[in-house]
């Protein structure tokens, strides 16, 4: 599905470099943003959040499809997210020495940007909005709910939730080309 997708362009997206003001700008950034445990926890398992809109809205959903989505696009992310090697907020404020306080997520133990949940999200909310448009508002804004959890969680900087969601509309266009 995602085999020949190419991280290239990936490789040269820049986010702000380690130790810099502005990393630490966007480190003070999410500092500003409150942690919410309950929002991160919420919107942490992304299947769920899209099978809640499907039930509310009394449409089968396409559990197979959403699964396949989120196993076969999880390389192609890891790839990108083990070539940066971005530290997550709370390891990387230690230099600086100010405390960014972290929901611990189980799903947030690989490198940080780009976001995957992020990428993952969009790219499913573009699928499903293909299946069904008339709920298209619906599921981008969950999309973006789960971007923003990661946030919430202070798992990501801003610039891993921008990457994570850029990244999801490239995996879709690919997905839409080769499926």
């Amino acid at each position: 599905m995602f085999d020949k997708f190419s991280i290239d362009k990936y490789k040269y997206l820049k986010y702000p470099k380690s130790g810099s003001m502005k990393e630490l700008q966007e480190l003070m950034a999410l500092n500003d943003i409150p942690l919410n445990s309950f929002y991160a926890n919420k919107f942490d398992k992304i299947s769920p959040v899209f099978e809640r809109i499907f039930e509310k809205r009394r449409l089968s959903y396409p559990r197979q499809l959403v699964g396949e989505l989120i196993v076969k696009s999880k390389p192609v992310i890891l790839k990108i997210k083990n070539y940066h090697n971005r530290t997550r907020p709370h390891k990387a404020a230690e230099k600086f020495g100010i405390k960014v306080e972290q929901f611990y997520m189980s799903s947030a133990q690989t490198p940080a940007f780009p976001s995957g949940h992020s990428a993952q999200a969009k790219l499913i909310a573009n699928v499903l909005s293909d299946l069904h448009p008339v709920h298209t508002a619906e599921f981008q804004q969950a999309a973006k709910n789960i971007s923003n959890s990661r946030l919430a969680g202070h798992v990501h900087y801003k610039s891993d939730t921008d990457a994570g969601e850029k990244l999801g509309d490239d995996l879709y266009e690919h997905y839409k080309k080769n499926a």
